[in-house]
């Protein structure tokens, strides 16, 4: 009787750790949702449950700032006025900030559409502009570590403007916490239009030969460049609450190693294992674009004082 029992408690904690897991990495996504149908419907009181608009707010003029000082000193070198203009700034910036953090200011950017774009096809009653603008966005998901998410917009035919909504986790659930502005210019910034997607993303700690502690990263990548790739690299690193980089690693995807016998073996094994760069028989060879394959990256010996890790997938050199 008392086996039975331990295997119906064990039945539970593992349908409970499906249930949270999933629970977990689809939060973020619906937060999202959340706040396009709470700006949408202009639900103020929705909206503040979901959104640190004090944050969004001082970084958006933290970015607006210093992109137009800089743009300032250039094209008003050697002009005496120069001072005069420059005191206007931060007036000038405070109106862009309340234009753009508006409920149909963050529905906007929660589509990856400029807030111009949106207002114009509202005033028009047209949808066309709208639209065309939607069809013409790259949407990238990614996890920055168990508390951080970034989704990006990025247009196709303009490769410089690409907007990042940051999400961070508040208990159980998500706040949009900062969105990153394209150049004001519309110059072209650092931004390319994304090749790789990380989604399905976990993290868990574990242990292998010898009662080595682990924390292991998996998920899976895809190819949302329009072209085939071979040899797709996940660049890993965990931080500090700081920011500080506590190690990096470096694995080829495509493979990933079954739990029992992953915690048969070393270190070494798993090293050389995760550093197939063709992957697990040859998963990671003639990726066509839209195809996506399976990531391990494992941590040997984490410290004690992890607060993030980052992801990023790039093409073999």
């Amino acid at each position: 009787m008392k086996k039975y029992k331990i295997i119906l408690i064990s039945a539970s904690i593992l349908i409970a750790v499906a249930t949270l897991s999933t629970f977990a990495y689809f939060t973020p996504h619906r937060t999202l949702i959340k706040i396009r149908e709470a700006a949408q419907k202009g639900d103020k009181e929705e909206l503040r449950e979901l959104v640190d608009f004090p944050s969004v707010r001082e970084g958006m003029k933290e970015q607006l700032n210093a992109s137009m000082l800089k743009s300032m000193a250039v094209e008003l070198k050697d002009n005496p006025f120069a001072p005069m203009g420059i005191m206007f700034v931060g007036a000038l910036v405070d109106r862009m900030v309340d234009s753009f953090v508006t409920p149909s200011g963050i529905a906007s950017f929660s589509k990856g559409i400029k807030p111009d774009v949106l207002e114009k096809s509202n005033a028009q009653n047209d949808n066309t502009e709208k639209n065309n603008a939607e069809r013409n966005i790259v949407r990238t998901n990614k996890y920055d570590g168990f508390s951080r998410f970034t989704v990006s917009f990025c247009h196709k035919d303009e490769k410089e403007f690409c907007i990042s909504l940051k999400l961070r986790r508040d208990g159980f659930n998500w706040k949009l916490t900062s969105i990153i502005l394209p150049d004001i210019n519309n110059k072209p910034v650092a931004h390319n239009t994304p090749t790789y997607d990380l989604r399905d993303v976990i993290g868990y700690y574990d242990k292998i030969a010898g009662d080595q502690k682990v924390l292991i990263i998996k998920g899976n990548v895809k190819n949302i460049s329009p072209i085939d790739k071979n040899g797709i690299r996940i660049h890993a690193t965990i931080e500090d609450s700081a920011g500080n980089i506590l190690a990096k690693r470096l694995v080829y995807a495509g493979i990933v190693v079954p739990t029992e016998r992953l915690r048969a073996m070393g270190m070494e094994e798993v090293t050389m294992t995760l550093s197939n760069r063709f992957g697990e028989g040859e998963a990671n060879l003639n990726i066509k674009s839209g195809k996506s394959i399976p990531f391990m990256v494992v941590f040997f010996d984490p410290p004690a004082n992890i607060d993030s890790y980052r992801l990023e997938a790039r093409d073999s050199e």
